[in-house]
């Protein structure tokens, strides 16, 4: 009998733990920005091509607490090639 509460406890735990994680809010943001360069003057050292880019991603997590507390949290990803 006791090994029978202490399984359902843990279910009712669980359900209870997973039920207040899906009520966070979570945002992705992001962003891509690609370049091309085509030079050309009358300095042969000058001339020439090139490709560039920059991109950005961002998650975003809040979430507030029975007793009122708020909890929040960013993550940046940034490149530049």
């Amino acid at each position: 009998m006791r090994k029978l509460l202490l399984g359902t406890t843990a279910l009712a735990a669980a359900a209870a733990l997973s039920a207040n994680a899906a009520l966070a809010d979570v945002s992705i943001t992001g962003m891509l920005e690609w370049s091309y360069d085509s030079r050309s003057s009358n300095v042969a050292a000058n001339d020439g091509t090139s490709f560039g880019q920059d991109s950005d991603m961002q998650i975003t997590f809040s979430n507030k607490t029975d007793s009122g507390l708020t909890l929040g949290m960013t993550v940046d990803f940034d490149t530049d090639a």
